[in-house]
């Protein structure tokens, strides 16, 4: 399976189902790494943002020639730089066409004083999981720019980075359990809300959880055939009630090149959903595995389901 390969297997999945079926057959890897010393590195904006780019360059520099050069992998099985940052084809979602979304999403915590960086890979991209951890290692450990990202809080970067463990672990199956009549989800990442806010439009919420579900779904060999009308209706009818929103805390501006979060809905915010949920329930239950919005990838858009 080459690059040209890999994009016809996107285009062509094997199956056809609903999200519900999506969420049950659900799969993923996870990739955490722990450094020594930096938790207080968690807390940065534009941290992801760099974690991406250096493990980017750290992928590249194993990569075939012709993704080294902007082309297809010619390799079989292709580069892990082709399956995680190669050119993906357009499918229509909708009225409008778009590019199927990168097979991952990235966090980070702090755990005292450690920082744990999550890499979780979706579908059969878990066949690159091995040279995706061994360079987010490296790229961590030899090409983030620490020294910059610690300089607009006057962080302290030791002289070495040390990674305490890498671990590779399967993700938690999805439970499609009896709906609740109402939850809350609980965003623990900002979400960009440059496309429309959720305070005008709170049902943007399922309508960008089931654009991206549709594109993650091909990474399941799953095309998603659904009802659309239904869903709407069901999305529709639901109440929403938003605290005030707040002040994202990473209010100045990102470093360069980094993503610019202009009308982001704060992180901590908290959304009550009541209503017809039996239909979105697999959604939102998908959402908090991979995150919601634009900016997914680094980090944004990451929320958690609890009572209300």
């Amino acid at each position: 399976m080459s690059g040209p390969a890999l994009n016809r297997r996107l285009l062509a999945p094997r199956w056809s189902g609903s999200f519900a079926d999506l969420a049950e057959g659900w799969t993923s890897a996870v990739v955490e790494v722990d450094l020594q010393g930096m938790g207080a590195f968690a807390g940065v904006p534009n941290l992801l943002n760099k974690v991406r780019g250096a493990w980017g360059d750290a992928l590249l520099a194993g990569a075939s020639e012709a993704v080294r050069n902007g082309h297809p992998c010619t390799w079989s099985p292709p580069c892990a730089a082709e399956a995680f940052f190669g050119r993906k084809p357009a499918i229509r979602i909708g009225a409008a066409d778009s590019e199927i979304t990168k097979p991952y999403v990235l966090s980070a915590e702090r755990k005292g004083q450690h920082l744990l960086v999550r890499l979780r890979i979706f579908g059969f991209a878990d066949l690159w999981t091995q040279p995706a951890a061994h360079a987010l290692a490296e790229a961590l450990r030899a090409r983030v720019r620490w020294d910059l990202l610690a300089r607009d809080d006057g962080l302290f970067v030791p002289k070495r980075i040390e990674i305490d463990d890498l671990r590779v672990v399967s993700d938690e199956r999805i439970c499609l359990s009896l709906p609740p009549e109402a939850c809350q989800v609980c965003f623990l990442t900002p979400l960009d809300a440059e496309r429309g806010a959720l305070d005008e439009r709170p049902c943007l919420l399922f309508e960008r959880l089931a654009r991206r579900m549709s594109m993650l779904a091909r990474w399941y060999d799953l095309s998603i055939e659904t009802p659309w009308h239904e869903l709407e209706e069901a999305w529709r009818g639901c109440h929403y009630e938003l605290p005030e929103e707040g002040t994202f805390a990473g209010t100045r501006p990102p470093a360069r090149g980094g993503h610019r979060l202009r009308n982001a809905m704060s992180p901590h915010r908290v959304v009550d959903i009541s209503g017809p949920l039996e239909t979105l329930w697999p959604l939102l239950r998908l959402g908090e595995l991979a995150h919601v919005g634009r900016g997914a990838n680094i980090g944004l858009g990451r929320y958690l389901i609890a009572d209300p």
